[in-house]
């Protein structure tokens, strides 16, 4: 498959939190968009920060999500394009995986969609560690701070990430 991504991230967002799980987040995100996508067509990664928040938006021109679906998407093993198959579709893991980490990290996860018009996925994490976010199992500082920004080297293959 062959999709130009553009990366804008005009300053580094840094954000608390796993580095590992925060990696796999726009992973599985990239995937979702690039799987869903047309050939030839963009994907777009957007960062900046906001209110004491990291924000990373993944935007795919795809068919986008229907609207009886949207309520579902971050749900483990809804697929919204069944055609597909699961050999190239995923098992519907990617989005819930997407959602739980996200949520593990106290922040938020949203879908904009248009049928037809593609979709925007859209995560915040916090920028900095506060008292809500600790809790007594976790010292303060233990987790890494994640910095994102730069382009993207290549487009992540098909690793089956969900909707």
């Amino acid at each position: 498959r062959q999709h130009p991504i553009s990366v804008v991230a005009p300053e580094p967002v840094r954000v608390a939190g796993d580095e590992a799980r925060l990696r796999q987040v726009i992973t599985n995100l990239v995937r979702n968009a690039v799987v869903h996508t047309p050939d030839g067509t963009g994907v777009e990664i957007l960062t900046r920060t906001g209110d004491a928040r990291g924000i990373l938006q993944v935007v795919d021109h795809g068919p986008g999500v229907p609207p009886e679906a949207a309520g579902r998407i971050f749900e483990r093993f809804v697929r919204v394009d069944r055609s597909r198959g699961r050999a190239r579709g995923g098992a519907g893991l990617g989005l819930a995986i997407v959602a739980a980490i996200v949520s593990s990290h106290h922040g938020e996860l949203t879908l904009e969609t248009t049928p037809g018009g593609g979709a925007t996925f859209q995560v915040e994490i916090p920028t900095a560690f506060d008292q809500a976010f600790h809790s007594s199992a976790t010292p303060a500082g233990s987790l890494p701070v994640v910095e994102a920004a730069g382009p993207v080297a290549e487009p992540p293959g098909d690793g089956g990430s969900g909707a």
